[in-house]
This record gives C-alpha cells, structure tokens and sequence, in this order.
C-alpha cells in the first residue's frame, strides 16, 4: 500500500485528507468497505439501509468538494513541482559551501515539499531566521518520544544527532524567486555570525 497526503501545503492538494493505493484486489475492497462506515456501497446499500455492517468501518471517502479542488490543482502540478525544484535547487547551489548550514540530500529528485537543513544551534537559528520574517522550525516532533511509544523506546544515536540539528525552511511555488533569495541571504548571514 502507498498513502498519499493532499494536505494544504502538498504539491498536489485537495484541502486535506489523502489516498491510499494498492495493487491488492483484496485490500482495495477492504479499503473500499471501511472508508464509509463498514457500508458496503457497491451492495446497494445506504446510510439508512438495514442491509447488515460485519466491521466498524470509518468516514474517510473524499467529498465532491475536495475531489474539484484536487482535480483543478492537476492542471498546474507540472508548474509546482517545477518551481518548487527550481527554488530546491537554487538553495542547494548557494547553501553547498557553508560551515554551520548543512543541506540534507532527497530520496527523489521531486521531494522538496519541505526544505531540510542541517544547522548548528539550531533555536538560535530559528530565532534569527524568525527575527527576519521567516518560519523555520522542525516542522514535526519526534514521535519515539510520544507517550504513546514509552514502552518501546529505544537508543536512536543516529536520530538524536540528526533532530539535535535538523530544521526546515520554506521553499515552496508560492515563494517569488525574490523571496527565496531573502532566505538564502539570510541562512548565510547566519552561517557567517555561527562560523565567528
């Protein structure tokens, strides 16, 4: 299975909410059955059918609403993700012989929805860059430190060093070419003050 987010700030959005792919028959119906309360739609059944529900299901389909807006965003995707990539690498070329700011390579050519750094003092970082109008944060929290997961946590020495320093700045289509060299300006200022 694949799970694909159309969250607000993706390439590809629909306001929120996502889709799951599969190449299984059997997941697919599974998937079908329990995106809307365990009711089977394909039977005929309805909201108010006395047709029999075998397993609590969930209200995940997509509306008609979302589905337009998805379906709209196609037709500027190549435009997106284009930009986006241009902004990713104008970064990439700029940030390349920094001291305190290191860039983290992407998995895949097209994966800049977010922009990751590696810095040193990293809340000064956040701090400066936020001094100068910019957000920058790690945008997601550890989830091995969650409540959820104490009974299982475990000496991640390779995940310690990387959120010691990790940080994320904006890089998005909707940034102008001005703006994203804003940001690289100020990043370098920053390294320059780290590196004294």
């Amino acid at each position: 299975m694949q799970c694909y987010s159309f969250q607000a700030i993706k390439y590809l959005t629909t306001g929120d909410g996502g889709c799951l792919v599969t190449k299984s028959r059997k997941v697919y119906e599974r998937a079908k059955l329990l995106r809307w309360y365990g009711i089977d739609r394909d039977a005929g059944q309805t909201m108010r059918s006395a047709d029999p529900v075998y397993e609590a299901g969930y209200k995940f389909h997509m509306n008609d609403i979302a589905a337009t807006i998805g379906i709209s965003n196609f037709y500027e995707l190549g435009n997106i993700v284009l930009k986006t990539n241009r902004h990713a690498q104008y970064y990439n070329r700029v940030f390349a012989d920094l001291n305190c700011v290191e860039t983290v390579p992407t998995p895949h050519r097209n994966d800049y929805w977010l922009y990751i750094i590696l810095v040193e003092k990293k809340n000064m970082f956040i701090e400066y860059m936020k001094e100068s109008g910019i957000e920058a944060s790690p945008v997601h929290y550890r989830n091995d430190v969650q409540p959820i997961f104490k009974s299982s946590k475990r000496s991640l020495p390779g995940l310690e060093k990387f959120w010691k320093r990790q940080v994320c700045i904006p890089v998005g289509w909707w940034l102008s070419d001005k703006q994203v060299s804003f940001i690289a300006d100020k990043v370098g200022r920053y390294d320059e003050i780290c590196s004294r």
